[in-house]
């Protein structure tokens, strides 16, 4: 799919999700070793960045994959049954994450995220759980935070991060570390906070930015290689809330399939269903 700019700044933040989605094609057509080379190939053809009004900047985010609720609807209206042909791409931001698994380059890995957009920034996350920040007028890079996973002990996975979520703490000041909390929730199953201006983990969540999703679930301790996510979390009010993807249907002692839901501001468990 392409990603068009046409007039207004709003149509260039609703294309973008046409942008990243390419990346799927692009990557998945040409699998090779790992590498973490990141690349990006503007369009001579895009034109020049127009006014936004405040109005359009609000309707354009896209906190959540699948949109508040689920509805997988978007307000803007720029983008038609008419003009939908007219699409041409203005940028390719190339990961450079991608693996086939062979020899000692670890897992293999899939591109399976979609991205988000919230107050002008496009988040992104790469299968080996980087959280790459973009300017969606142009598809340069503002920050990158790497999760570091351990691609060693999951060798023998074919690994992917499906997106990640965004929430904003409007107690605190549009300044303020981390009142925009992106979170990412990895395969080797830790739920992270990250600044989503800054892009380094929020302190004051879990242990440094991270919890061990392994904590609190039955058999996920013996079984750590059978209890994964690979979903972003879903954000309700000012709850985020995280499954699991597990090895069901495999033994009677496999990791719970539970379902939790933890305190945007604190980390503690606000409820849980088995």
């Amino acid at each position: 799919m392409g990603h068009s700019i046409r007039r207004r700044r709003s149509r260039r933040v609703l294309c973008v999700t046409f942008t990243v989605a390419l990346l799927v094609v692009l990557i998945a057509a040409g699998w090779t070793r790992y590498s973490t080379d990141s690349a990006i190939t503007t369009s001579a053809a895009t034109p020049a960045m127009a006014h936004r009004t405040r109005g359009a900047a609000a309707r354009a985010d896209w906190a959540v994959n699948g949109a508040m609720g689920g509805t997988h609807y978007s307000a803007l209206d720029e983008i038609s049954r008419e003009n939908v042909d007219s699409l041409r791409v203005a940028w390719v931001f190339r990961t450079g994450d991608v693996s086939d698994g062979a020899g000692t380059t670890g897992p293999a890995t899939a591109l399976e995220s979609t991205p988000i957009v919230l107050d002008g920034t496009l988040y992104v996350a790469t299968p080996s759980a980087r959280v790459i920040a973009l300017d969606p007028e142009r598809g340069t890079p503002r920050w990158t935070y790497d999760a570091k996973r351990d691609r060693a002990s999951l060798s023998h996975d074919e690994v992917t991060t499906r997106g990640v979520s965004a929430w904003v703490d409007s107690a605190r000041a549009a300044s303020a570390p981390c009142r925009t909390r992106i979170f990412l929730a990895t395969f080797d199953a830790r739920l992270i906070a990250i600044d989503g201006q800054r892009g380094t983990p929020c302190a004051d969540f879990g242990a440094a930015g991270v919890v061990d999703l392994h904590a609190g679930v039955r058999g996920a301790d013996r079984l750590a290689h059978e209890y994964h996510v690979s979903s972003p979390p879903a954000i309700i009010g000012d709850l985020v809330i995280v499954g699991s993807s597990i090895f069901d249907n495999v033994h009677a002692e496999a990791p719970s399939g539970v379902v939790r839901a933890f305190d945007a501001h604190t980390v503690a468990l606000r409820w849980r269903w088995e």
